[in-house]
């Protein structure tokens, strides 16, 4: 099969958007514990690969109450105020142009 110069150009950009979407991973170790009342030992997550500058967001579950994710470090800290089981918690790294990876869903329980 033979494309015409635009439709090689789209298939070309096509591909290389695969491949840049497939290469942006996303790393951390997230601390499971914490005590409400008492500043959690935090973690931060960390993106690879993709198109420039990432963002870090929630992408499932919540974080208890007191504890945020900055989005331009993805760095998870503050102080727990409610205690309880927080399941299914999913950090995600996007990228400039979408791209996004995401850490596998953690569980946080604060005492």
């Amino acid at each position: 099969m033979t494309y015409s110069p635009p439709q090689a150009a789209w298939y070309l950009a096509r591909k290389r958007r695969q491949r840049v979407a497939n290469s942006l991973t996303i790393s951390g170790s997230p601390v499971t514990t914490a005590t409400a009342g008492v500043a959690y030992a935090g973690f931060s997550v960390t993106a690879a690969g993709g198109q420039g500058d990432y963002t870090y967001s929630i992408a499932g579950g919540s974080l208890p109450p007191g504890l945020t994710i900055d989005a331009g470090t993805g760095a998870v800290s503050g102080t727990p105020s409610l205690a309880g089981t927080y399941s299914g918690i999913i950090i995600r790294a996007t990228d400039i142009v979408g791209n996004h990876a995401d850490l596998p869903a953690f569980t946080i329980t604060v005492s």
